[in-house]
């Protein structure tokens, strides 16, 4: 039925500056305990979302405040099919008439079959402009007073989630108006992208379309990998981000036996589940071949723990190791190495337990049924005893370091963490330096509770002072360790030298455990300053060549000395405190080449309790983690494949050795993989084998393989495109070409790899007869210009710009981006971005069927989600904000932070934990994040409120990537760029 014109409607009004007249808003139910409508701003017609009114960080100009105040809507653009008459501002649903209830949305108009896409059926879209932009001050709609107040407690309705949801108990707090229809309006929901009414399609499988004909024909023109992606018609699909990489398919009895578990991504994984038979179909794909390797990853939670061999089988040619994926020939007496094809003989033990005297079954030996197995390695495979832990720490005690507070910190929380050390059997050993402009070594016996400190001046040639006592059982001498700690916070009050010689203090810990091996731990606040290794202060940057000189290192020194400690396998930690340039471009290297690890906490001051809270925590957790000591990874391949390049933390020995004095379960490496001649067999296999010593004094093995098969058609090639990993190794082999060649050098190789696989061959693949100025990929790159997007907007290759960022910045986040696995360099990137006034019933809860905590749906990271009354949560591998719209619900802030919007004040935060039902489900939802990351940070928690220092706002809205920034564009405007760049 035809609706009144809006000029009859009761309550008309017309806007501003001849700006179409609206109905005025009716106020809502009356509901006990409810707020009533709030008054607008003076100066304000009407509250707006705060996508109307971005300030200018996030890549928009600000509004001018004119007569009507600051958010005044100017007036209507021009019609271009009515020449000089003014129209509307296009809006993507039809405004709901006068008599329409709240909460009642109209049904959307049909859309044209061409503009059909991967959305769910009845979302619309509104018209695509040439330049691809899809959002904007004409597309946007207008909040009322009303609808602001109650927000909070209106049911939504989350992503993949049916229309009807049962109001959370965090909003049943605060009483609702019901709606009227099964189709809600959810205050804050980005109005071009509106809640499917039902489950949004698992990873790798195509969304429903809105009409059969649509579908049919995408797949008659596709036949691959689902349906085409035509990326300018709407948002990224963010949800499939936490998709798993779909399953492998292998060719029938690949596996010994059917039931073998295949290895885990976290493991190994590939940018490619199908791995092309030749070097030429590789080059025609223009997609990068490579893996990433997470040797030491442990079992997290809910998955079994790894099964344990006692006898080795290998390979007598190749040397592999027995995997599920052998054969067995001449009637089982014989298998066939499934990398070189060799014959080798089955060993007696395969069916016969000599231990027991009884025959078992081959086929349930856990090296046939798991792909990811330890072997217990004997004693051919030591060149020495086993190594016990050892850790020697350095601690900077200049005046810096006394003045900002990290040597008492870092003194107290060593004494915290130190039980936390793995040290079971006793054979932990410990010693410590204290370094200014002398070296002070602690002699410490068992039984003594004193220790006893021994200075040596002279920097020119270091000396151990005493032959026994320095290095210590830690078990033995936990009296001395304890009083040692306890006082080191206190001892150096009175230090004003500002020298710090760690050259001289690297090189005497280096004699101190070179018969031993281990980890030396560096704890500095100043810049090395004093006899070997010394440095000056560099400066920032300017941005061109300067830029990409400081990322290399000054001073030949910590070069070397790596060279020396490697072979007896010592490896090299930092954590850098202090407000000064730090060098870390000269310094890094330590970590980098033996394994270790980059901690950084810039302007520290012990007087702010969330700095020290994460040094605590930091600390203790890389004291608690499992290590592996003295270790050395192997990988190989299926002949006709090699890896020519290696990428992350390591020291590479030769072609396929790489040598790792520590490893931790965080610790992951890339490789490149080319192909040197074609592959014959119908599947290629990869193995990795890590030799390490556990904390118990174990020599062990740890194997995994993984199987892909082979393909010979470009279709199958992209039907396999893993874009997780794709993104994880292109960021590894771009920060490793900034640090070796030039920043400039980096950008132009993601920019144009990206470009390369986005334009694929669409002749070739099916993806004719797309629309006009659209730009198909195939399904399995969707996300790929995002991630891209991402990678060039992070501080690792971001140009500098209005936003400095100095070169110890970049070097941190260069070396996250080289020792992140996929899975936790995917938040790093794209930040996880969640609505937490609107959380589902659901989240925040245990899943019932897996036990682990229900995380909201996400939310694409653009400041066109941000609502004046929301709250949001923003999570960033090692960062946590925490968004406050100043319109934010009362009872919600005090529920969720423990006081009011003016009461809070924006920066760090430490959260509270309180009894509320909405805070022990975000507190839940936060710990779940971190812990699916399995990285050794605590995320630092940051309140931004709407109100908050530019400094401060900029800074979280650095990590919206779909956003445009003053050197960088919109995620749409970068796809525009691609589509005008095919040639």
């Amino acid at each position: 039925m035809s609706q009144p014109p809006p000029h009859s409607q009761p309550g008309y009004a017309p806007g501003p500056q001849g700006h179409p007249g609206r109905p005025r808003p009716r106020p809502g139910p009356s509901v006990p305990g409810a707020p009533g409508p709030r008054p607008p701003y003076p100066g304000q017609p009407r509250p707006v979302p705060m996508s109307q009114g971005r300030p200018p960080f996030a890549g928009r100009p600000p509004m001018s405040a004119g007569p009507q105040g600051p958010f005044y809507r100017p007036a209507p653009r021009p019609d271009p099919a009515r020449t000089g008459a003014a129209s509307p501002i296009p809006r993507p649903y039809p405004r709901p008439p006068a008599s329409a209830p709240y909460g009642v949305r109209p049904q959307p108009q049909p859309q044209p079959a061409h503009h059909a896409t991967l959305s769910p059926p009845g979302t619309p879209r509104s018209p695509t402009s040439l330049s691809g932009s899809t959002s904007g001050h004409a597309a946007r709609r207008r909040l009322y007073p009303d609808q602001i107040t109650t927000a909070y407690t209106q049911p939504s309705i989350p992503a993949g989630l049916p229309p009807q949801q049962p109001m959370s108990s965090a909003n049943a707090a605060y009483p609702a108006a019901a709606a009227a229809s099964p189709q809600f309006f959810v205050p804050g929901a980005d109005p071009q992208r509106p809640t499917p009414a039902h489950p949004q399609p698992p990873h790798g499988q195509p969304a429903p379309y809105a009409a059969a004909n649509d579908l049919t024909q995408s797949f008659n023109q596709m036949g691959f990998a689902g349906v085409p992606t035509s990326l300018l018609a709407g948002p990224p699909e963010i949800w499939a981000l936490d998709q798993p990489p779909a399953p492998v398919v292998l060719p029938p009895q690949t596996a010994a036996v059917p039931h073998a578990v295949p290895c885990a991504p976290s493991h190994i994984r590939s940018t490619l589940a199908h791995v092309p038979n030749s070097a030429a179909l590789l080059k025609k794909s223009k997609l990068l071949f490579g893996l990433t390797f997470t040797p030491f990853k442990t079992p997290g939670p809910g998955e079994p723990a790894l099964p344990t061999i006692g006898e080795i089988v290998r390979c007598r040619r190749c040397r592999a190791y027995f995997s599920p994926y052998v054969t067995f020939t001449d009637g089982g007496h014989l298998w066939v190495c499934n990398l070189c094809f060799l014959k080798n003989e089955v060993p007696p033990f395969f069916d016969y337990d000599a231990h027991r005297q009884i025959p078992v079954d081959r086929f349930e030996r856990p090296e046939l049924t798991h792909a990811v197995v330890e072997y217990l390695a004997p004693d051919r495979y030591m060149s020495r005893p086993p190594q016990p832990p050892v850790y020697v720490f350095i601690l900077d005690v200049s005046h810096a370091a006394v003045a900002n507070g990290s040597l008492g910190t870092v003194a107290r929380a060593l004494a915290e963490g130190i039980d936390r050390i793995p040290n079971g059997d006793g054979r932990a050993l410990v010693a410590f330096l204290t370094v200014d402009t002398s070296l002070h070594f602690y002699s410490m016996s068992p039984g003594s509770t004193e220790p006893q400190m021994l200075a040596v001046p002279d920097l020119t040639d270091t000396f151990i002072p005493y032959p026994s006592g320095l290095l210590v059982n830690l078990a033995e001498c936990r009296p001395a360790v304890d009083a040692l700690l306890g006082r080191l916070g206190e001892m150096f009050q009175g230090a004003t030298g500002t020298g710090f010689a760690l050259g001289p203090a690297l090189s005497a810990a280096r004699r101190l455990m070179q018969h031993v091996g281990g980890k030396i731990v560096v704890c500095h606040s100043t810049l090395p300053n004093l006899a070997a290794g010394a440095l000056k202060p560099r400066g920032d940057a300017t941005p061109g060549a300067q830029e990409s000189e400081l990322l290399k290192p000054a001073d030949g020194f910590y070069s070397g000395f790596i060279q020396q400690v490697l072979g007896v396998h010592i490896a090299v930690d930092l954590f850098t405190f202090g407000p000064g340039p730090a060098d870390l471009a000269t310094l890094a290297p330590l970590a980098k080449t033996s394994g270790g690890e980059l901690h950084r906490y810039p302007d520290f001051l012990a007087t702010r309790p969330d700095q020290v809270a994460r040094v605590h925590a930091e600390l203790g957790q890389f004291l608690a983690r499992e290590t592996g000591w003295e270790a050395v990874l192997r990988i190989r391949a299926s002949p006709g494949i090699r890896f020519p390049a290696y990428y992350g933390h390591h020291f590479l020995r030769g072609t396929d050795l790489i040598t790792l004095p520590n490893v931790n379960p965080d610790l992951c490496f890339a490789a490149d993989a080319s192909l040197e001649a074609d592959l014959t067999g119908t599947v290629a296999f990869f193995q990795s084998a890590l030799l390490y010593t556990t904390i118990h004094g174990e020599r062990r093995v740890r194997v995994a393989t993984l199987a892909l098969p082979v393909v010979s058609t470009l279709r199958d090639v992209f039907r396999g495109v893993d874009q997780i990993a794709l993104a994880a190794l292109l960021a590894k082999k771009a920060v490793d070409r900034a640090i070796s060649a030039r920043l400039e050098d980096a950008r132009k190789a993601v920019e144009g790899k990206t470009r390369e696989m986005v334009h694929v061959d669409r002749a070739e693949l099916g993806l004719t007869g797309g629309a006009m100025g659209q730009l198909p990929v195939p399904r399995t790159l969707n996300l790929l210009p995002l991630l891209a997007l991402a990678l060039l907007k992070h501080d690792a290759l971001r140009p500098a710009g209005p936003a400095p960022i100095s070169s110890d910045e970049r070097i941190v986040a260069i070396f996250r981006l080289l020792t992140l696995s996929p899975e936790a360099l995917l938040p790093h990137l794209v930040p996880r971005f969640f609505a937490l006034h609107e959380l589902p019933a659901e989240a925040g809860r245990p899943d019932p069927s897996t036990g682990l905590t229900t995380l909201p749906p996400m939310l694409n990271p653009t400041s066109e989600r941000l609502v004046r009354h929301g709250v949001y949560l923003l999570f960033s591998t090692d960062s946590f904000y925490v968004w406050l719209g100043r319109d934010v619900h009362p009872d919600l802030a005090r529920d969720l932070l423990g006081a009011a919007y003016h009461e809070l004040t924006s920066g760090p935060l430490q959260l509270p934990r309180l009894e509320t039902d909405i805070s022990q489900r975000v507190q839940a939802i936060m710990d779940h994040v971190v812990a699916l990351t399995r990285h050794a940070f605590a995320p630092q928690v940051t309140l931004v409120k709407e109100d908050a220092p530019a400094p401060l706002r900029s800074l979280f809205h650095n990590h919206l990537v779909e956003d445009k920034t003053a050197q960088l564009p919109s995620y749409q405007q970068y796809l525009a760029q691609l589509r005008d760049q095919r040639s």
